[in-house]
């Protein structure tokens, strides 16, 4: 029971943390249909998906 619990928890902070990289990303996109500069958006957006990466 306890191996169940233990994956359910790994799915759940999987899903969680893509979940929110991508909330990241569209929030960047937003900043820059704002008018943020677009060299920082592209950074930002390159932040967020080398986040994603890593936690993959």
């Amino acid at each position: 029971m306890n191996k169940i619990k233990d994956m359910t928890r790994q799915i759940a902070r999987a899903v969680w943390s893509h979940r929110a990289g991508y909330a990241f990303l569209a929030g960047t996109y937003g900043a820059g249909c704002l008018g943020l500069d677009k060299e920082t958006v592209m950074q930002l957006a390159t932040l967020g998906y080398v986040a994603l990466t890593i936690r993959g």
